[in-house]
C-alpha cells in the first residue's frame, strides 16, 4: 500500500468507500484549493475542486483514509492558518503565488505554521491551461514564483517545518538535488508533470545517498468519481513497479517501500 500525497477532491464526490476499500491505498493527503472555474477540462461543469469546508468534512466522513490539506491564501493574514488548524486541517497546500514563494511578505506564514507543527505541500512549476485572469486578483499562474529553489531558502530559516515540493520540480528539477543535499525538511513527489522527465530524473540521481529518504509518492488526480478512482490505482500501481522493478538495477530495491510509503508515514502531523 502506498500513501498517495497529492490528492484533490472534486465537488459533490462519489464512489469514495469504493477507492478506500482499494487495499493500494493507505492514506490520501488531501489538498483543498480555492474557489476557481474549472481549467483543467475547459468547458466541463464536473470538474470543480474542494474547498476547504468540503476537504474537512470528507476527511471526518473518512478519518483513517484521508489527512486534510487547507488551502495556504497568502492573502489571508497569517493568523488565518491558525483558523484552520482548529477547524481540523492538519496540513496546508499552495499554489498560485502572486509573489515568490520566498518573499519576505509570506514569511510570517510560514512561522505559523511551523509553530502548528502543519506540513505544506507546494506547487511547483507551470500550471498549464490555467489562466490568471480567471482566479481573481491577487492569485498568479507565474511560475517563475513556484521554483524548488525558492523551498530552500524556506526551509533554511523554519527547519522544523516539513516543506514538499510537488512534481521534482517540473522545468527546474535540476533545483531538487541542491534542497535535497542541503535540507532534512524538503521534500518532492513525483506527482503529475511530465512523467518520462521525472523518470529520467530518478534514473539518474537515486543511486545518491541523500534522495530515497527525500522522495514520497503522489498521484495529482481527483477523487470522487469512480472512473478517476480507477485511473489513480493504475498510477499507483504503475509508481509501485517502477520503484521495486527498477531498483534491481540501480541498487535501491530496498528503499522502495519507504518511496512508497515509509518516508511519507514518517513525516509528523499535528495531534
Amino acid at each position: 500500500m502506498i500513501i498517495d500525497v497529492h490528492g484533490h477532491l472534486l465537488r459533490d464526490p462519489e464512489d469514495l468507500a469504493w477507492i478506500a476499500e482499494s487495499e493500494l491505498i493507505d492514506k490520501v493527503w488531501l489538498l483543498a484549493l480555492p474557489e476557481m472555474p474549472t481549467p483543467y477540462r475547459p468547458g466541463s461543469s464536473e470538474v470543480v475542486f474542494g474547498t476547504d469546508p468540503e476537504v474537512l468534512e470528507v476527511a471526518k466522513a473518512f478519518p483513517d483514509f484521508f489527512l486534510p490539506f487547507g488551502f495556504l491564501d497568502f492573502r489571508n493574514p497569517p493568523g488565518a492558518i491558525r483558523d484552520q488548524r482548529e477547524a481540523g486541517m492538519v496540513g496546508l497546500k499552495t499554489i498560485f503565488a502572486e509573489r515568490p514563494y520566498d518573499d519576505p511578505s509570506y514569511m510570517a506564514h510560514y512561522e505559523q505554521a511551523e509553530a502548528l507543527g502543519m506540513p505544506i505541500m507546494f506547487h511547483l512549476g507551470g500550471l498549464g491551461e490555467i489562466r490568471t485572469r480567471d482566479l481573481g486578483p491577487g492569485l498568479s499562474t507565474r511560475a517563475v514564483n513556484m521554483r524548488p529553489s525558492h523551498l530552500g531558502t524556506i526551509a533554511g530559516n523554519f527547519p522544523d517545518l516539513v516543506c514538499v515540493g510537488a512534481h521534482m520540480g517540473q522545468a527546474w528539477n535540476g533545483e531538487v538535488m541542491e534542497c535535497m543535499r542541503c535540507y532534512p525538511n524538503v521534500y518532492f513527489d513525483v506527482s503529475g508533470g511530465d512523467t518520462v522527465l521525472v523518470m529520467r530524473w530518478l534514473l539518474e540521481h537515486m543511486g545518491e545517498p541523500c534522495v530515497t529518504g527525500k522522495i514520497v509518492t503522489g498521484v495529482d488526480s481527483v477523487y470522487g468519481r469512480r472512473r478517476y478512482h480507477e485511473d489513480i490505482l493504475e498510477k499507483v500501481q504503475f509508481w509501485e513497479s517502477f520503484f521495486k522493478y527498477s531498483g534491481h538495477w540501480f541498487e535501491w530495491k530496498d528503499q522502495a517501500k519507504n518511496i512508497l510509503h515509509g518516508n511519507a508515514a514518517a513525516i509528523p502531523f499535528p495531534s
